[in-house]
C-alpha cells in the first residue's frame, strides 16, 4: 500500500495543479492475497487513471492464467479514492515512508542518493541492456 499511497497522491497533485505529464506504473505484481484471494492492487487500484502501464512477461502470464478471475475488482475511478486511514496511519509511523509522502520530504539531491532509488535505478539500467541486447541478436 505503501506504493500506492505515494502513487495516487502524485497522480492527484498532477490533475489538482493540471501539470501536462503522465505516470509511469512498472514493475507490476500479483498480490497482496486477502482474506485468502489474491488480487492485483497495481492494477484494481489504479483504474480510471489515465497511465503507462508496463508489464513483466511473467506478470501478463499470471494475469491471462488468473484462477479466480472474477476475483479481480475494477471499480471505476479507484485511482482517486484514498488508502484506508488505518493503513495510512501505520505507513506515517515509518520515517522513510512519511518523509517520502511528503511533498516537500526528500530534496533533489536526496532522492537521487536514496539507497532505494539507487537500486532502481540500477534495475532499470540492467533490463534495458538486457533489452537492447535481445533486440540486436535478433536483428
Amino acid at each position: 500500500m505503501a506504493e500506492l499511497a505515494i502513487f495516487k497522491k502524485a497522480y492527484k497533485y498532477l490533475e489538482d495543479n493540471q501539470c501536462p505529464s503522465k505516470m509511469l506504473s512498472c514493475s507490476l505484481r500479483i498480490g497482496p492475497t486477502v482474506d485468502g484471494t489474491a488480487k492485483i492492487w497495481h492494477l484494481e487500484e489504479k483504474t480510471g487513471a489515465s497511465i503507462v502501464v508496463t508489464c513483466p512477461p511473467p506478470f501478463i502470464d499470471q494475469v491471462m492464467n488468473f484462477e479466480d478471475e472474477k476475483a479481480i475488482v475494477y471499480e471505476t475511478d479507484k485511482i482517486h479514492e484514498d488508502i484506508p486511514k488505518d493503513v495510512m496511519d501505520k505507513l506515517m509511523r515509518v520515517p522513510y515512508f512519511e518523509r517520502a509522502y511528503a511533498e516537500d520530504g526528500y530534496t533533489r539531491d536526496e532522492y537521487n542518493t536514496h539507497p532505494a532509488l539507487q537500486r532502481t535505478a540500477e534495475q532499470f539500467s540492467k533490463a534495458t541492456e538486457e533489452m537492447v541486447s535481445f533486440a540486436d541478436k535478433c536483428l
